[in-house]
């Protein structure tokens, strides 16, 4: 490969390429020195030595400090006899970054029955397009949903795919170069157990594990390889099954498996796997969100046969959601989501902010029958500020007897501490607290240790809820380390302590 191609990577910002250098000889290849024309390239300073008959991976990064075509070569001196100057073409274009502003956070004051809207808007303060996406997260289950895009399974999971409006926008997650292949080959096969960095709730059971199985499925608890679809739920059925492409499906000598762990999500791409009877190739993947939200992807699909089927079932065999059962549905570049359905909703789920201007989103409640009480949830906002590629906005709601007119003036029956949000949190959160009647307050985060981290309120307040986000800083402005904080509040002769975790 003669040339180098970056995508186009935001100002001040670093992307990187891989490059393969091959040793075809017998002898160890030493390269003393990998040089570029251009600065906005960078490359390994060290000296890289590769033994006969091998291989090694050389990383490549490209960091543009302006809006122009970067053409440049680097030169790889090494002690071939006959290329000892190994030239690459290296391109790559810088753009203007996006910078998301979205509302800090949002409060209901609702009754056991009762519909309302509020609107969260999304701000784009930089000079980039702003491409954003958002879900539900972390909601106490409201009424069952009885109608919608995609219907309900018993547990209360709905979907909703990219065809529909304010449905969520296909973007396609690439593994990283480096990720190696999971070992599997050939027909009805299905891979060891693979360990998840976070656990996932499945049908109201956590679960630590998956394995993943050529006929386009994935399971949380079966060693089956079953390549006969069915409509779910199903006895016969794998159990703990989330399938994006059930069907019997094959590997050749080009497909592979890629599992990819980030910090609040699991990618596992099929790539390249073909039908039994020769269609193909297939290419999708399966997001597992630490939220538990469900996405399925559908990159490109040639030739597909219409006898598949897209689903989940949960570990009895008892429950399911059927998607799509031998009937033409899936196709290239849909993505469906699956969640469960909660008394909070969003719309629309993604779009585009262009520089200086705002979106409003659409922020639904809907009790039925709800206890009083307070009630969390969240509205998770991935986008493409390299800075803050995940936002979350807290959302509080709050049943009483009525819907007070005049919500500002409600006022709490006691003093009480809530637990933050998000929790474990990078690289903020946010903490709410009530006061029964105007006080002195004292707000602290302390280490494990009792020394004081940071000061966040430290004055007199009405009565009321309120709120204030951490950055994860401490009162000299300097980043927190990872770890278990404690947060006081001091209030009205009393003290009440809770924990939180800040995560890197």
């Amino acid at each position: 490969k003669d040339t180098v191609d970056f995508p186009d990577t935001f100002l001040r910002h670093r992307n990187i390429r891989e490059i393969t250098l091959e040793n075809n000889g017998p002898d160890t290849l030493r390269v003393d020195t990998i040089f570029c024309n251009l600065p906005q390239f960078d490359f390994p300073k060290t000296v890289i030595t590769v033994p006969g008959g091998e291989s090694e991976t050389v990383q490549i990064g490209f960091t543009p400090d302006s809006t122009l075509f970067y053409n440049g070569f680097i030169t790889i001196r090494n002690n071939d006899p006959v290329n000892f100057n190994r030239n690459l073409m290296v391109r790559g274009t810088g753009i203007y970054s996006p910078e998301i502003a979205v509302t800090d956070s949002l409060i209901f004051y609702a009754s056991a029955v009762d519909s309302q809207k509020q609107v969260l808007q999304i701000r784009n303060d930089g000079l980039g397009d702003l491409n954003f996406s958002l879900q539900v997260v972390g909601h106490k289950p409201g009424e069952k949903l009885n109608e919608g895009t995609g219907g309900t399974d018993t547990f209360g999971h709905i979907w909703v795919d990219s065809d529909e409006p304010n449905g969520p926008a296909f973007n396609w997650i690439s593994v990283s170069d480096s990720i190696v292949p999971i070992a599997m080959t050939g027909n009805n096969s299905i891979s060891n157990a693979i360990r998840m960095e976070f656990p996932f709730s499945f049908y109201g059971v956590e679960y630590n594990q998956f394995r993943i199985c050529t006929n386009g499925w994935i399971s949380f608890t079966t060693f089956s390889v079953a390549y006969n679809n069915l409509f779910l739920p199903d006895v016969m059925a794998p159990r703990s099954l989330i399938a994006p492409l059930w069907d019997d499906l094959v590997m050749n000598q080009n497909s592979r498996v890629f599992v990819e762990q980030t910090a609040n999500k699991v990618i596992v791409e099929f790539r390249d796997f073909y039908r039994i009877s020769g269609e193909g190739p297939y290419t999708f993947e399966v997001i597992l969100y630490e939220n538990n939200n469900i996405i399925l992807q559908y990159l490109s699909l040639d030739s597909l046969m219409h006898d598949y089927t897209v689903g989940i079932q949960d570990h009895l065999a008892t429950d399911g959601l059927t998607i799509s059962c031998d009937e033409p549905y899936l196709k290239d570049s849909l993505v469906v989501m699956i969640s469960r359905h909660s008394w909070l909703s969003a719309e629309p789920l993604s779009g585009t902010v262009k520089p200086g201007e705002s979106v409003d989103i659409n922020v639904n409640i809907k009790t039925n029958q709800f206890p009083l009480g307070d009630f969390f949830a969240g509205i998770e906002i991935e986008s493409n500020d390299p800075d803050r590629e995940l936002v979350t906005v807290p959302v509080h709601m709050i049943v009483g007897l009525t819907a007070l007119e005049n919500r500002e003036n409600i006022i709490p029956s006691r003093l009480e501490l809530f637990q933050n949000y998000p929790n474990p949190f990078n690289p903020e959160t946010t903490i709410k607290y009530s006061l029964p009647e105007e006080n002195n307050v004292e707000l602290v985060v302390y280490n494990l240790l009792g020394q004081k981290v940071k000061t966040l309120v430290l004055q007199r307040q009405r009565a009321g809820y309120h709120s204030i986000a951490w950055d994860g800083r401490n009162d000299n402005g300097a980043e927190a380390g990872a770890g278990v904080y404690v947060y006081r509040l001091k209030a009205d002769s009393r003290t009440i302590i809770r924990k939180m975790v800040l995560v890197k």
